[in-house]
């Protein structure tokens, strides 16, 4: 027997909570008697038994076992779940935040309904909490989603978007997204809050005799424990995926606004402006240090009148030696550095400071990776000064980092 697109669309919408739950079961297989208790707890309109057979007849679930009796979603129902999440689109965080709203009150209500022993208002209340819950943990799970498609999609259009369009794009998804998922992890902000009261309001609710449905009380603090594990992994998750991008594109996309100013400089001055070198934040750096004798013999070999061939240099005696250890111990020393002793307003100078016995390659290599580390903020200011460090010379604006304090 056929099924009409509009037939199977409206069985959908009227029994979404049933799918939503088989969904997170995906990876296990369910009797027919969990199948009932699902379908009873999802609030459907429509009798248990009834939504079972049309789950059967319509192919959404199929027999994972016929000796056991155990179900589970049909493989091509799984593939167009999986690429309706792939189309996914980041949840805002206004969505977000009615749904605390909603949720705070109907936490107001449900403590109206405990000190009344309204049974049928205190149940109706557990149950809409449950599924508002379900809901936030469904925004974050598709939001994760939705950024890690947006960042493999920016990653291959760098053929044909410009950095400052592609930067824009991530800028836009780590302001309006990632940003307000970190504000949720603040263990006094408005969702840890709302979550200590639900449990408390449960557990005075349990000791007045007062749970119309203690099995939905239960999945409620299972729900929000849930919900504090997926918020956190949500947020390691996306800032994993955004951060490295996010970096590499606000480095590119200054670049390209530096040289979209010199351009525009030079349209309206000339060349000969002194204001030029300052145009764009850009350091330069200028390499001094002696060079070995044999080096030099070397490079003079071609103005000599000379009856052989020049003899074998060892390069060895002018090999930079590694110094990964040094640049190692200056990141974590300005890591770990207070509050109080950011921001540090000249940074070259406090390298040069405070590390002066350290080897002139592995200052230039921790300067580059500070100012490019997306948990500090560098700013660089003029005038352009030179600054010696060991036996190299910096040119370069005064920088001053401070501390992002991202967790």
């Amino acid at each position: 027997m056929l099924i009409s697109l509009q037939e199977a669309a409206f069985f959908l919408h009227s029994n979404h909570p049933v799918i939503d739950e088989l969904w997170r079961r995906r990876d296990t297989s369910v009797s027919e008697t969990e199948l009932l208790a699902i379908i009873g707890a999802s609030q459907v309109k429509t009798s248990p038994g009834y939504v079972l057979s049309q789950l059967k007849e319509m192919r959404f679930i199929v027999e994972a076992d016929a000796l056991t009796g155990e179900w589970e979603l049909a493989l091509p129902f799984v593939r167009w779940l999986e690429h309706l999440q792939m189309m996914a689109r980041p949840v805002s965080s206004g969505v977000v935040q009615a749904r605390l709203a909603s949720l705070t009150h109907n936490l107001e209500s449900f403590t109206t309904a405990t000190t009344q022993g309204d049974w049928a208002g205190g149940r109706e209340n557990l149950r809409f909490a449950r599924e508002t819950i379900q809901q936030i943990n469904d925004d974050l799970a598709q939001t994760r989603t939705a950024i890690a498609t947006a960042v493999s999609e920016t990653k291959s259009e760098h053929r044909r978007q410009g950095a400052l369009e592609r930067f824009r794009r991530i800028n836009r998804l780590w302001q309006d997204f990632l940003l307000p998922i970190l504000e949720l992890l603040d263990p006094t902000g408005p969702l840890e809050v709302l979550c200590t009261r639900w449990e408390r309001q449960l557990a005075l609710a349990n000791e007045k005799a007062f749970l119309p449905e203690r099995r939905i009380a239960e999945r409620i603090e299972r729900d929000m424990q849930y919900l504090r594990v997926s918020l956190r992994q949500s947020f390691r998750e996306c800032r994993n995926e955004m951060e490295p991008l996010h970096a590499s594109l606000r480095r590119d996309s200054l670049l390209a606004e530096g040289a979209a100013r010199i351009l525009r400089s030079i349209e309206r001055d000339g060349i000969g402006d002194t204001n030029l070198a300052n145009a764009v934040r850009l350091s330069t750096f200028r390499f001094a240090s002696r060079i070995s004798e044999a080096g030099i013999e070397a490079s003079l070999a071609r103005f000599r009148d000379i009856a052989g061939p020049p003899r074998s240099i060892g390069f060895s005696v002018t090999r930079i030696p590694p110094e990964s250890g040094d640049v190692e111990a200056i990141l974590e020393e300005v890591l770990a550095l207070p509050g109080t002793a950011f921001p540090i307003e000249d940074l070259l100078r406090w390298l040069g400071q405070h590390h002066q016995r350290r080897n002139f390659h592995a200052l230039l290599q921790a300067f580059s990776l500070l100012v490019g580390d997306s948990r500090y903020v560098a700013h660089f200011l003029n005038p352009i000064s030179e600054y010696d460090l060991g036996y190299g010379v910096v040119r370069c604006g005064r920088v001053s980092l401070e501390f992002r304090h991202l967790p």
